[in-house]
């Protein structure tokens, strides 16, 4: 059913759909409504939330991005055609429609490396009264799981909700996306993925990008030194990579407000976990919001997440983030003993190996 779902999406000229994505962090309710298009290697995504509104645009070579909260300031970037298109509906979504719309291969990743016990409802149901195959998947040893409502005419997904149980019944982490207002292989007008930006805004480009990653700094190389960090962590507590001399650190750039963020943070918990005893240390680099500390402390206690987390409030402009000139999340960078770049941007299950790799390491 799931590869009937990716191989449905294959060859679509187009896409457009409104997507609501909300959910419970830790019993705290959240949601967030976007209008996304898809056309050709272009992209574009309207995001609104309780506190701000995010227009990412990809024309097909240059990335723009605005946020209400700094309306004087535009990004402006020039990633390759996939991560374009990944970035924008990052801003948004949990991830899932950039990779079935460009990733060949979509159909062997919709499910996450460990996914067990999956099955398929005979009953099925309906969404928004179109009625939809339901699959579902245990993954996390069986502490979590995934469902997918498929649209039982046009094999589509219209909607999939992630459940990661918490230490009572009024805790826990749900998260649901649904997609409503689909429209496929229609002829979008050019004007959807023009950019303009707002009044007396100024750009924020990034020159010069490189092949190793066009959404952050173009030196951030393996074998190169990382950035210097000069932060307190949410306990007041200096942070300095120099602490973690002869050590293997992971720098997670996140936030709470991220789908794919919230959807990786169990992949990085379980590396902790694995190889902590062994060297292993993770700084995570928060991407929230002003106000949200109480918000960000509460997630990282209700997912586990014991290591040292730096929030400075400032969003997309957080300091660490501006030094790392970091335009998506979520990014990491791996730091080897001898304090060079070991493996830049590792996702999924490369992380595990890169992490296994930097430890062997001389």
């Amino acid at each position: 059913m799931v590869e009937r779902m990716a191989t449905a999406y294959k060859g679509l000229k187009s896409f457009s759909a409104t997507i609501t994505l909300s959910g419970k962090q830790g019993g705290n309710p959240f949601s967030q409504s976007s209008k996304a298009a898809y056309q050709s290697g272009k992209a574009r995504l309207e995001a609104k939330d309780a506190k701000s509104s995010v227009l990412c645009v990809f024309d097909g070579k240059t990335l723009y991005a605005t946020n209400s909260q700094d309306p004087k300031k535009y990004a402006k970037v020039t990633p390759g055609a996939a991560e374009g298109v990944k970035a924008v509906f990052g801003a948004g979504t949990i991830g899932l429609m950039p990779m079935l719309l460009t990733d060949p291969a979509a159909a062997t990743k919709v499910l996450p490396p460990d996914a067990t016990a999956i099955t398929l409802d005979p009953k099925g149901d309906t969404v928004d009264g179109a009625p939809v195959d339901v699959v579902t998947a245990s993954f996390r040893k069986g502490t979590s799981t995934i469902r997918f409502d498929i649209g039982k005419t046009d094999s589509l997904l219209r909607r999939v909700t992630i459940t990661q149980p918490g230490s009572d019944a009024a805790s826990g982490n749900t998260l649901a996306e649904s997609y409503s207002n689909i429209q496929t292989d229609q002829v979008l007008s050019a004007s959807t993925f023009t950019f303009t930006p707002p009044p007396g805004a100024v750009a924020e480009s990034q020159a010069d990008q490189g092949p190793d990653g066009p959404m952050f700094d173009p030196r951030l190389k393996v074998g190169a030194a990382p950035i210097a960090i000069a932060a307190t962590d949410l306990s007041g507590k200096a942070v300095s990579l120099a602490d973690y001399k002869g050590k293997v650190v992971l720098l997670d750039f996140w936030a709470t407000w991220c789908g794919p963020c919230r959807a990786a943070i169990p992949n990085v918990v379980a590396v902790y976990n694995k190889y902590h005893a062994k060297g292993f240390e993770v700084v995570g680099i928060s991407l929230d919001q002003a106000g949200d500390r109480a918000k960000v402390v509460h997630f990282t206690q209700e997912n586990k997440m014991p290591w040292r987390q730096i929030y400075d409030g400032g969003f997309w402009q957080a300091k660490i983030a501006q030094a790392y000139k970091v335009q998506a999340i979520p990014f990491t960078l791996l730091i080897g003993k001898n304090g060079k770049i070991s493996a830049v941007n590792s996702q999924d299950e490369e992380l595990d190996a890169a992490v296994k790799a930097a430890l062997a390491a001389k």
